[in-house]
C-alpha cells in the first residue's frame, strides 16, 4: 500500500512527499534507495530520479544493484528510448558515475548500459558512454549472455513483420 503511495507521489511530482514515503519504505526494509530511483526511471520521471540522486549523500546506496542485477546507469539506459536524448539523461549519468556507478558493469544477463542504450537507439547515451569509457574497445566488444555485442543490440528492436517473413529495417 505504501509503495503505491510512493508511486503516486512520483507520478504527481511531489518530491517532498515521495522522499518522506521513501524514508518509511527504507526503514521497513521494503525498498532500497536505488530501487526507488529505478521506479522513477521506469515511470519516465527522470528529473525526479535526478533529484533523488542529488539528495543522496551515501554513494554506496547509489551503487546498489536493482532488478536483474543492473546498476542505476543500466536502469537509466534500459528506460530511455530514442526520443529521450537530452542533457537531463547525460547529467544524471554523470552524477551516477561521480557516485562510483560503473558504466561498464553488466547485469545478470551480461547486458551493459551500452547494450541497452544501443538497443533503445538512444544516440546521445551511446555517444556519452563510448566517450566516457576508459576501456572503450572492451565496452564496444562486450558480449552478453545471448552472444550479442552492443552493435548487434542496435538491431534488437528493428524486426518488422512483412508478409511471411521478418526483416531488419535499416537504421
Amino acid at each position: 500500500m505504501i509503495f503505491l503511495f510512493f508511486k503516486g507521489a512520483i507520478q504527481n511530482n511531489w518530491l517532498g512527499i515521495g522522499y518522506m514515503v521513501l524514508q518509511q519504505l527504507e526503514e521497513e526494509d521494503s525498498m532500497s534507495y536505488a530501487a526507488a530511483v529505478e521506479v522513477a526511471l521506469e515511470m519516465k520521471k527522470v528529473q525526479f530520479a535526478k533529484t533523488l540522486v542529488g539528495k543522496q549523500v551515501s554513494a554506496e546506496k547509489l551503487r546498489a544493484l536493482v532488478a536483474g542485477g543492473r546498476t542505476l546507469l543500466g536502469a537509466l539506459t534500459a528506460e530511455c528510448g530514442p526520443d529521450d536524448s537530452s542533457d537531463l539523461h547525460v547529467d544524471l549519468s554523470g552524477m551516477l558515475e561521480d557516485a562510483g556507478v560503473d558504466h561498464s558493469q553488466a547485469d545478470g544477463e551480461g547486458t551493459t548500459p551500452l547494450h541497452s542504450a544501443c538497443a533503445n537507439h538512444n544516440d546521445t547515451m551511446v555517444e556519452y558512454l563510448v566517450k566516457r569509457s576508459d576501456k572503450r574497445e572492451k565496452d564496444v566488444a562486450a558480449v552478453n549472455n545471448f552472444g550479442l555485442t552492443p552493435l548487434a543490440a542496435l538491431f534488437w528492436n528493428f524486426q518488422v513483420w512483412e508478409g511471411n517473413f521478418f526483416y531488419v529495417r535499416p537504421i
